[in-house]
């Protein structure tokens, strides 16, 4: 007992701990949703160009000229509704290699929970019971669910059973072990609940950051309360209070540490956006049982440390090695302004491409947040988000050259974003167009007002074959408008385009109001556009 307070060290530690967790847990939604309603406005600021945009370019080049006004209207495309049999190859793949790292944390989580239930037993003087122990093991490593659920591919069913199938299987072992430690599954609500804030897909690309900030600017808080307690008391100051300070000092150094150190490793392509989640839900998933072991003093704080420390260094040594294989890009193209609509289709491709290549696209508000990522939203708190736009005609073939195509170490790709401004979007996209494997062109809300994207379908058809390409329509688009862009684009193709050399050229299409299993048809149509053969 503290001589002068009355209180227990460790139960303070405790409270501070407590009090920081719940305050990160209940201020990272609102936080993030303000940061990244901000970021998205900050991006449409950006946009804005200097002047009008440049005339479409035309590539002579490599393309040879356009067809002059009066000549062969150029070959008559199809418009034909994609019909895919089977699994792709490349999706097959894709399982692969999500297998390949659910296994590496599968087993460091493991490790993480066997050594979790032997510090419980030790700090808590249990008696040693095989099935209690892998009971409680099972209990410590609840994680799994969160991080198989992020890392998983398999359907949107499978994944709702997850949750609920983990925690009959946990209470089940400890009513098998020890029937009054049941309740003991109650322990698990509040780390729980700080995942379930934190891993929401829309706020992913600020939550690594304010959720760890919060719980550290808790703790610092809560330091500083106690320091003045004493102040207040008029009590001489002893260890726990000249520890306080130390915490109250420290703390925030801490903090920035933590931001240098995350941004540099993902920089770095040491972890990915999804690996510094996945860590960060572990470790408040290790405070949490800290706090819990903390009363015992000490040493019980010390060795549930332990556990996690286990984790990093399975997680580690399983990631050393990136899987082999070229990645395949997919560039992704579509209408601005829907961003629920947007956000949906990113977040399909993104859990299954990105483990079989980089997915390319030029950035707007309505997907900003969703492909936001650790360095770019640090330069958006540090106000300096204005130099990653391609803002000038001469830093395109630069930013085109410096774009990221190898795998992160889980094996995972990353998505490429480009920010144009409205001078310089049409020569981004002219570059992007012809270095990538795969088109998906997304055609809901086509109208004649759509000018951006029938441009983007004109170069489409003069550039690259159409059998790489994939549309999606649905009742909003105006057919009516995608035959006369077709017709145009058709006609305005240079001689060496794709479309000449095609004696039946078709944009093939996913109508993504024709089923439930739309999201996997698209997948396997794009990924068998990125094969050699036709769809």
């Amino acid at each position: 007992m503290d001589p002068y307070l009355g209180e227990d060290p460790w139960a303070v530690l405790q409270a501070f701990v407590l009090l920081s967790a719940i305050f990160a847990c209940v201020g990272t939604w609102p936080i993030c949703h303000l940061l990244l309603r901000r970021y998205r406005r900050r991006i449409a600021e950006g946009m804005r160009g200097r002047g009008s945009p440049p005339d479409p370019p035309m590539v002579v080049d490599d393309h040879g000229p356009a067809a002059p006004a009066g000549a062969d209207p150029g070959p008559a495309i199809a418009v034909r509704e994609v019909d895919v049999t089977g699994r792709p190859p490349l999706l097959d793949r894709a399982r692969a290699q999500a297998r390949r790292a659910q296994l590496i944390f599968l087993l460091a989580g493991a490790a993480y929970g066997l050594a979790g239930a032997v510090v419980f037993t030790i700090v808590g003087r249990e008696t040693w019971q095989p099935l209690w122990l892998l009971a409680y093991a099972f209990v410590f490593a609840w994680p799994l669910v969160p991080t198989w659920l992020i890392l998983s591919v398999s359907s949107r069913r499978r994944r709702l059973i997850a949750w609920p199938g983990y925690l009959v299987v946990a209470a089940g072992m400890i009513a098998l072990a020890r029937p009054a430690n049941l309740l003991d599954i109650v322990l698990l609500i509040f780390p729980v609940v700080f995942v379930a804030a934190t891993g929401a897909k829309s706020l992913r690309g600020a939550a690594w950051l304010v959720a760890p900030i919060l719980l550290m600017l808790g703790v610092t808080v809560n330091a500083w309360r106690l320091v003045a307690r004493y102040v207040g008391f008029g009590a001489p100051f002893d260890g726990f209070a000249r520890g306080a300070v130390v915490v109250g000092l420290v703390v925030p150094f801490i903090a920035l540490g933590y931001v240098w150190l995350a941004t540099r490793l993902y920089r770095s392509k040491l972890t990915s956006d999804q690996t510094l989640l996945i860590v960060q839900w572990w470790f408040v998933s290790s405070l949490w049982w800290m706090m819990l072991l903390g009363v015992q003093g000490g040493v019980g704080w010390s060795l549930s440390a332990v556990p996690y420390v286990i984790f990093v260094t399975v997680l580690v040594v399983g990631l050393r090695i990136r899987p082999a294989g070229r990645g395949v890009r997919l560039l992704l193209l579509r209408t601005f302004g829907a961003r629920e609509r947007s956000t949906r289709l990113v977040s399909l491709l993104t859990r299954q491409w990105r483990w079989i290549g980089s997915v390319e696209l030029i950035t707007a508000p309505d997907v900003a947040s969703e492909t936001l990522e650790p360095d770019e939203f640090l330069d958006f708190l540090l106000r300096r988000l204005s130099r990653r736009f391609v803002a000038d005609e001469a830093v395109v073939p630069e930013r085109l050259a410096a774009l990221d195509l190898s795998p992160d170490r889980d094996g995972r790709f990353r998505v490429n974003e480009l920010m144009c401004t409205d001078d310089t979007w049409q020569l981004v996209f002219e570059g992007l167009v012809t270095r990538v494997d795969a088109v998906l062109i997304d055609l809901r809300d086509l109208g004649e007002g759509r000018s951006g994207v029938q441009h983007e379908l004109e170069r489409v058809v003069a550039v690259v074959p159409l059998t790489t390409v994939i549309a999606i329509v649905d009742p909003t688009t105006d057919r009516a408008t995608l035959t006369t862009a077709l017709g145009r684009a058709a006609a305005l193709a240079p001689a060496s385009s794709p479309a000449h050399r095609d004696r039946e050229p078709i944009l093939w299409t996913v109508d993504w109001a024709q089923g439930r299993d739309v999201p996997a048809r698209l997948l396997a149509a794009v990924a068998e556009a990125a094969e050699p053969a036709t769809p």
